[in-house]
């Protein structure tokens, strides 16, 4: 989803690939996965996606889960940090704009009860403008995501591999495997109905 073009060029190349994206077509949104899209791939990468998704983020997670066949592949890349908790930038997000004042941006909230909310000095990936960051994730909460969509084994994927000129060089926003848990049959038949896959 999204992905660089450094993975999408040759992935296209040697398999049945499509790039998709959130804000043009082909269109994907996580939180709201269309019941065509839902149980189709043997692998997904979502690469520097989830700490742009607005809040709740579990939803994205669980989406990832309905993209993926049984027994499916995530190979998830996010920034994160070890033994901390995942720091969200607008917890009580609901109606927001981000505007520009001055030389600088600036999101303005509306939560579900009127509330007003202004947060300035924003993070953008990408440039300033381009896309907003809504989360810092912990290790230990995003583990926590990814069981609780059905995903296991998730396996932090940290060692060297020379011959590829692989080194990590932090122990942290490491590259993550996960795969989706097999369910007996008759619980996907109950997720079929549920979720029109």
């Amino acid at each position: 989803m999204s992905d660089w073009d450094g993975f999408a060029k040759p992935l296209a190349k040697k398999l049945d690939y499509t790039k998709t994206y959130y804000n043009q077509e082909p269109r994907l949104d996580l939180k709201n996965v269309n019941s065509d899209q839902g149980g189709r791939y043997d692998f997904v990468l979502c690469s520097e996606v989830l700490e742009h998704v607005e809040t709740p983020v579990q939803p994205a997670f669980e989406g990832l889960a309905r993209l993926l066949k049984p027994t499916g592949v995530l190979l998830l890349t996010v920034p994160y940090q070890i033994n901390t908790g995942t720091i969200e930038h607008f917890p009580n997000l609901h109606e927001y704009s981000v505007t520009q004042i001055g030389s600088s941006y600036v999101l303005v909230n509306r939560t579900k009860d009127g509330a007003y909310e202004v947060f300035d000095k924003l993070k953008f990936h990408g440039g300033i403008g381009a896309t907003l960051e809504m989360r810092i994730f912990g290790e230990p909460d995003l583990m926590k995501n990814l069981s609780a969509s059905g995903f296991e084994p998730v396996t932090v994927q940290g060692e060297d591999y020379p011959p590829f000129g692989i080194f990590f060089q932090e122990h942290w926003s490491l590259p993550i495997l996960a795969r989706k848990k097999r369910v007996p049959a008759t619980a996907q038949a109950s997720a079929r109905g549920r979720f029109g896959i």
